[in-house]
Protein backbone atom coordinates (compact mmCIF):
# COMPACT_ATOMS: atom_id res chain seq x y z
CA UNK A 1 0.00 0.00 0.00
CA UNK A 2 1.38 3.72 -0.67
CA UNK A 3 1.78 5.91 2.45
CA UNK A 4 -0.55 8.33 1.20
CA UNK A 5 -3.02 5.86 1.81
CA UNK A 6 -1.55 4.72 5.78
CA UNK A 7 -1.12 8.39 6.21
CA UNK A 8 -5.08 9.16 4.50
CA UNK A 9 -5.76 6.13 7.43
CA UNK A 10 -4.19 8.09 9.87
CA UNK A 11 -5.84 10.73 9.76
CA UNK A 12 -9.14 9.31 9.99
CA UNK A 13 -8.14 7.54 12.66
CA UNK A 14 -7.90 10.45 14.54
CA UNK A 15 -10.94 11.71 14.24
CA UNK A 16 -12.21 9.66 16.95
CA UNK A 17 -12.44 10.54 20.28
CA UNK A 18 -8.92 9.46 22.30
CA UNK A 19 -10.32 5.66 23.72
CA UNK A 20 -9.32 2.01 24.52
CA UNK A 21 -10.54 1.62 20.64
CA UNK A 22 -8.67 4.76 18.93
CA UNK A 23 -5.15 3.23 20.33
CA UNK A 24 -6.03 -0.66 18.99
CA UNK A 25 -6.73 1.40 15.35
CA UNK A 26 -3.07 3.07 15.58
CA UNK A 27 -1.53 -0.19 17.03
CA UNK A 28 -2.95 -1.99 13.83
CA UNK A 29 -1.47 0.48 11.53
CA UNK A 30 1.77 0.72 12.97
CA UNK A 31 1.37 -3.07 12.76
CA UNK A 32 0.72 -2.94 8.52
CA UNK A 33 3.65 -0.19 8.73
CA UNK A 34 6.10 -2.24 10.03
CA UNK A 35 5.24 -5.07 7.73
CA UNK A 36 4.91 -2.88 4.69
CA UNK A 37 8.43 -1.04 5.28
CA UNK A 38 10.09 -3.38 7.27
CA UNK A 39 10.78 -1.06 10.06
CA UNK A 40 13.46 -2.57 12.40
CA UNK A 41 12.55 -3.42 16.11
CA UNK A 42 15.87 -1.44 17.26
CA UNK A 43 16.61 2.24 16.55
CA UNK A 44 18.46 2.46 13.12
CA UNK A 45 19.53 6.10 12.42
CA UNK A 46 20.44 4.53 8.88
CA UNK A 47 17.17 3.23 8.39
CA UNK A 48 15.41 6.30 9.21
CA UNK A 49 17.75 8.28 7.41
CA UNK A 50 16.99 6.35 3.98
CA UNK A 51 13.32 6.30 4.88
CA UNK A 52 12.25 9.93 6.38
CA UNK A 53 8.73 9.68 5.26
CA UNK A 54 7.70 6.17 6.62
CA UNK A 55 9.62 7.05 9.78
CA UNK A 56 7.94 10.34 10.76
CA UNK A 57 4.45 8.35 9.85
CA UNK A 58 5.50 5.41 11.90
CA UNK A 59 6.95 8.09 14.76
CA UNK A 60 3.44 10.55 14.61
CA UNK A 61 1.55 7.55 14.92
CA UNK A 62 3.06 5.79 18.08
CA UNK A 63 3.19 9.33 19.47
CA UNK A 64 -0.79 9.99 18.63
CA UNK A 65 -1.61 6.76 21.00
CA UNK A 66 -2.85 7.71 24.87
CA UNK A 67 -1.52 4.12 25.69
Amino acid sequence: MPLIEYETRFREILKLPPSIERDAYLLLLMQEIEESFDIPIDDNPIWESENIEVSTLYKLIRHSRIE
